[in-house]
């Protein structure tokens, strides 16, 4: 290519130079190039052949596979890995390799790491050059990418004028470097992400023989019905002291309750209570969480009948053979998506007032609509949109008794008197009551300088919900029974009703009285020995008994709150303390519904061949393996530790009866199913490496994946040829060299400096069929011929 101002070339191409190409300098008049000629230095062409340069699709579709073969099988096998969460080996051990250290495995991986790199920078590197060079051929590109091709991973050319060049004339190529610049930079850290194992839980397969999961308890409306009362818990201890030794019953956790207030005057009241099972194996625990701007308090905590079946499920794994899970160090995790029935939890909200006597009786003449102390919204939060459901009717009727309340009588100025009750209303919906608790309390106080205690009146409410959960327990951490609810914040969002179902707990008084059981009665005399008072000693009494101090000038035991350090005035403290204890004692109380079952929850390890859905004679029932010292009883009555262990074949495959009867079993009984997970080194998604992590590596991956087969599925439908000529940038400019320089940059050996002459659209052209090829502006090159497939060129 030359124009009629260009000098005459540098090196002689006397045989390609003839007086009809286009290349041939045509001005006598122009001066001589000051570069010497060939012969200066006694330098001699050499012969060359022509050569095909422009080859048929199929020859690019047969070498595409051996460049991107490696690079798309280590993809393929890193995807498998990591959606398949594979366990590899366990944490601080040697691995199964020859009993290779687990360090040389990490650093053997991490070059895996760079290999796999390596080999998509390779793959991106092909793809973009060929696309460059087709278009170079064709279309052409604009003077400034004329080498972007060759410069996939380097940004700082991404953001020099030549780049830019291309926004005009060739954006889609632009583009396609631009996407291929990032993968190349982010598939080294996405690789080590993907191929080097982390340390997390990973699930087991199959952790249990068949049969042993689901486990069966009973029916959804005898664990968490919507209505409290009476014949839930209408045992006779439920009513005596024994209700604080009973797991069955409302009060049984009066011992764990007094030790978490006793803590008050030295910590403050913790935001955590722990709850162990009867045998002492698995702890459930309770989380307490003071809501924003003064709206009360949230307490929830996993069922009791849960945390027992737990345990007695840790118990029988550990001394028995129930699969691979007896052998593994796990954690098990309630298989939500396995169960028909969803499992559910209490939540109570309560929500306190503190008032002194100069206050009483304007606020006892406060009504709903009034805008004194209490307001006239509703205290209670609901979970759901209709604002005339169960929740939302009970949480103003609550609202509007608590603003009704009348003061418990006195007794004495140093005694203290409460009422808890659920008040009388004849409101119902679907025919059960809207009632909830309420609380109201006489406070004798402790005023400072005075020997005669002042009084503080104190109402309270709760409203409770059952809220779908999971749990997990983990037996290397203290075996506590942990549940996905971690943060009881997430139910003062507005939005959090439409992910939850809002089930709201109504609760009679024949139910409530076991939540507050009178253990004991005394009598004492009056100083004039006339009058016999009859005093008695209860659940709250006692539980409340920690927040009393005693003052110096009388026995008795009254309030003296104190600031605390992050605040708050005395009766502040005192409502805080009143909302959390309430809440707690109401969310342990409804945990404990229907926690003994009998006779106990059900396994199926075996089956007659002719059972039918409603036959049970096949099944294991866990209460009744520690009654026998975990003895497995064999069908013929006798008992054999080892008999599961020797019948393990025949339970290799569920039996069609023992299918039918687990089937039925999941639509009418709450089942508990459980997948189980091994700590250690693996790939895939964990509990110790961030899920958005993995999910940034899998997006450059599968970004990786969609570019390249795009890039070949166009191809092959165009059916574009395949460039064999410039695979390096060498021959690129070694092409530029031997082709005529423009007049604008004849001159510019430190480098162009016209930005014009950028987006200057540059072909590469051949003189003749068969005949040498030049680069050039394709405005100067409208008489030479575009390459051809087949054809050889010089």
């Amino acid at each position: 290519m030359a124009s009629e101002n260009e000098p005459s070339r540098p090196i002689e191409l006397s045989s390609l130079n003839t007086p009809s190409s286009p290349n041939a300098p045509s001005s006598p008049s122009e001066p001589s190039s000051p570069r010497p000629s060939s012969t200066d230095h006694e330098y001699t062409i050499p012969s060359e052949q022509p050569r095909p340069l422009v080859f048929p699709i199929w020859r690019g579709l047969l070498l595409g596979p051996v460049i991107h073969f490696p690079a798309l099988a280590l993809t393929g096998a890193m995807l498998w890995l990591n959606h398949s969460s594979e366990f590899w080996f366990d944490e601080g051990r040697l691995s199964r390799l020859n009993d290779t250290s687990i360090n040389n495995i990490l650093n053997a991986l991490q070059l895996l790491a760079k290999i796999y790199e390596l080999f998509v920078l390779v793959s991106l590197a092909h793809i973009t050059s060929q696309a460059f060079k087709r278009r170079l051929i064709s279309d052409g590109l604009p003077a400034g990418m004329l080498t972007a091709g060759y410069r996939v991973g380097d940004i700082f050319y991404l953001m020099s004028p030549h780049f830019w060049s291309g926004r005009k004339g060739a954006m889609r190529l632009a583009v396609f470097l631009f996407i291929n610049t990032m993968l190349a930079v982010l598939t080294g850290p996405a690789s080590a992400i993907l191929i080097v194992p982390k340390l997390g839980y990973y699930r087991i397969n199959e952790p249990f023989f068949p049969g042993a999961m689901p486990i069966f308890l009973d029916s959804p409306d005898l664990h968490w019905p919507d209505l409290l009362d009476g014949a839930v818990a209408n045992t006779t201890e439920c009513s005596q002291e024994a209700a604080n030794y009973n797991i069955g019953c409302p009060g049984a956790g009066f011992g764990s309750l007094y030790t978490w207030a006793s803590s008050w005057e030295t910590g403050g009241l913790p935001d955590h209570i722990s709850f162990s099972d009867h045998a002492g194996r698995v702890t459930r625990r309770l989380q307490l969480h003071n809501r924003k701007e003064d709206a009360g308090v949230f307490a929830t905590t996993p069922m009791s009948v849960v945390g027992s079946t737990v345990s007695q499920l840790e118990t029988m794994i550990e001394e028995q053979a129930l699969g691979k899970i007896t052998v593994y160090n796990h954690k098990m995790e309630l298989a939500t998506d396995k169960t028909t029935i969803p499992v559910y939890q209490p939540l109570a909200n309560s929500k306190c007032f503190v008032w002194n006597e100069t206050e009483m009786d304007a606020t006892r003449r406060t009504r709903a609509g009034d805008d004194g102390k209490m307001g006239a919204d509703p205290f209670f939060k609901c979970f759901s949109e209709n604002d005339d459901d169960r929740c939302h009717r009970t949480s103003r009727l609550l609202s509007d008794r608590m603003r009704n309340r009348r003061i418990p009588v006195r007794n004495s100025n140093a005694d203290m008197s409460y009422n808890l009750t659920v008040g009388t209303s004849e409101d119902t919906l679907d025919g059960l009551p809207l009632t909830s608790p309420l609380f109201s309390a006489r406070l004798p106080y402790a005023i400072s300088g005075s020997t005669t205690p002042g009084q503080r009146f104190v109402v309270c409410g709760a409203l409770s919900h059952w809220i779908p959960t999971s749990v997990t327990v983990d037996p290397n951490n203290k075996d506590v029974l942990r549940t996905n609810i971690t943060d009881l914040s997430i139910f003062e969002e507005n939005d959090v009703g439409k992910a939850v179902t809002d089930r709201v707990i109504q609760i009679d008084e024949t139910w409530l009285k076991y939540v507050d059981p009178v253990l004991n009665i005394s009598t004492a005399t009056e100083s004039d020995g006339s009058v016999l008072v009859s005093k008695r000693s209860t659940r709250l009494s006692l539980l409340l008994a920690p927040f009393l101090s005693r003052q110096d000038s009388s026995n008795s035991p009254l309030f003296q709150p104190v600031a605390g350090v992050s605040g708050g005035t005395p009766d502040e403290h005192v409502k805080s303390i009143f909302e959390n204890c309430l809440a707690a004692v109401l969310a342990d109380a409804i945990s404990r519904t229907h926690a003994v079952i009998e006779p106990g929850p059900l396994m199926y390890l075996r089956t007659d061949e002719n059972a039918s859905p409603e036959d049970e004679s096949g099944s294991r029932n866990l209460r009744k393996f520690q009654s026998y010292e975990h003895l497995w009883e064999r069908p013929d009555g006798g008992l054999d530790r080892d008999w599961f262990m020797k019948d393990a074949e025949k339970h290799e495959r569920m039996s069609p009866q023992l299918r039918e009867i687990i089937k039925t079993k999941r639509r009418t009984n709450v089942s508990l199913e459980f997948d189980a997970y091994r700590y250690g080194y693996g790939f895939g998604s964990s509990s110790a490496q961030p899920l958005g992590t993995v999910a940034f590596a899998l997006c450059v991956v599968y970004a990786y994946l969609v570019v390249l087969m795009s890039y070949l599925l166009l191809v092959a439908i165009r059916a574009s040829p395949a460039v064999g000529a410039w695979g390096d940038l060498h021959d690129l400019v070694t092409l530029a060299w031997s082709s005529t320089a423009p007049t604008e940059i004849a001159n510019q050996g430190s480098g162009v400096r016209s930005k014009g002459f950028l987006s200057e659209t540059v072909t590469i052209r051949a003189v003749s069929k068969g005949g040498p090829v030049f680069m050039g502006r394709s405005k100067d090159q409208a008489s030479l011929l575009r390459l051809e497939k087949g054809k050889k060129y010089l």
